[in-house]
């Protein structure tokens, strides 16, 4: 079961239902603000490549126009990201994003045959997404990330 391929299915997965949290209240791209176009990506404000613990983690992952996520500046735009998620949740959640995230969760613990398990979670999550009210899209990410497990 050590195989990369779970790693990157896990990662389709919920980067698939932060994409649906974002749909769900009509946003549009965390960094710049406009529709998403042809595509619509789920993108990490902590890099995977930067902070890999954080990979999984719906309150590090929001909704950008694939442009604004793959402009290859390697992250370049994070303070523009860093304002979206100011004018969408708040200072206090935005700093939680960028500084309180890796403090919590410096590494995750998922041992090679719990992805598999994981993978069917966001799955079912996805799944049932629409027998699910949200009051707010922070809300919904903190419930979801309870639910997948990885970040307890």
């Amino acid at each position: 079961v050590n195989n990369p391929k779970y790693k990157k299915f896990l990662q389709d997965e919920i980067n698939k239902l932060a994409r649906m949290i974002d749909n769900y209240f009509e946003f549009k791209c965390i960094d710049c603000g406009k529709d998403y176009g042809k595509q619509q990506d789920g993108g990490h404000f902590k890099s995977v490549g930067s902070n890999a613990s954080l990979r999984y983690n719906l309150h590090n992952i929001h909704s950008q126009k694939s442009d604004c996520n793959q402009n290859g500046l390697g992250g370049g735009r994070e303070r523009q990201y860093f304002q979206g998620l100011i004018d969408r949740y708040g200072l206090k959640y935005a700093e939680m994003v960028d500084v309180e995230l890796q403090q919590k969760y410096k590494y995750i613990g998922l041992k090679a045959n719990d992805y598999p398990d994981k993978i069917k979670i966001v799955r079912n999550l996805i799944k049932t997404f629409d027998t699910y009210s949200f009051e707010t899209a922070d809300k919904a990410r903190e419930l979801l990330n309870k639910l997948i497990g990885i970040y307890n």
